[in-house]
């Protein structure tokens, strides 16, 4: 049996182009191919801080966090924030998906933002526009 770490998904549309989830066991996978490689970044996990302001934005239009949260002066407003600015989340905002998250650590994030890509057919940002 084949160890799970090794293991790429490979998708090949009808015209010829494949692509795959860049992982550690993927890294260089395309070029087995022979063919030149491009990379996308199709989400991003980060902490609050690091969230790019459009996944901020969208948390909030969606109702997951209040418009307090991005400008925390009540005492509610920074307990909420002291709270949620520790944790991590996965931003699928580039390929028009959701915010996933909270999560307690990176590795959770990082395990959501792969489950969303894969159970979405590895979109690209290119597909979107």
């Amino acid at each position: 049996m084949a160890d799970p770490e090794q293991v790429v998904e490979v998708i090949v549309a009808p015209n010829g182009s494949s692509r795959h989830l860049v992982e550690k066991a993927a890294e260089g996978v395309g070029e087995s191919f022979g063919e030149p490689q491009e990379t996308w970044r199709n989400s991003h996990v980060e902490t609050w801080s690091s969230l790019p302001l459009r996944a901020k934005w969208w948390l909030v239009c969606k109702g997951k966090l209040t418009w307090s949260f991005l400008f925390p002066f009540t005492a509610d407003a920074k307990a909420e924030y002291r709270e949620l600015a520790t944790k991590w989340w996965a931003d699928m905002t580039p390929i028009k998906g959701p915010v996933l998250g909270p999560y307690k650590t990176q590795g959770e994030a990082l395990a959501a933002e792969i489950k969303y890509l894969k159970d979405h057919d590895l979109p690209t940002p290119r597909r979107w526009t």
